[in-house]
């Protein structure tokens, strides 16, 4: 199981990423260990109208981190025009 985890979290979505094409919100928890916070500066340089939103405090789970803060994001994200 751990071989498979490694695999899925050391691939290399650069291609696919570049094929998002909508606006698109980029959620993350500063604290996670498994992908870290510095991958949202090259995600938002891969999609156009990208927005980087940083959960502080929250690690990889940022929706069960901290669900209040997680919330607010995503409603602004549903209300942005």
């Amino acid at each position: 199981m751990k071989d498979i985890f490694l695999k899925v979290i050391s691939e290399n979505l650069t291609n696919d990423v570049k094929k998002i094409n909508i606006p698109t919100y980029i959620i993350w928890g500063s604290k996670d260990a498994i992908l870290d916070v510095s991958l949202t500066k090259k995600y938002k340089s891969l999609i156009k109208n990208s927005i980087v939103r940083i959960v502080w405090g929250a690690g990889h789970h940022p929706h069960k981190d901290k669900p209040e803060e997680f919330l607010f994001i995503l409603k602004e994200c549903l209300n942005a025009k």
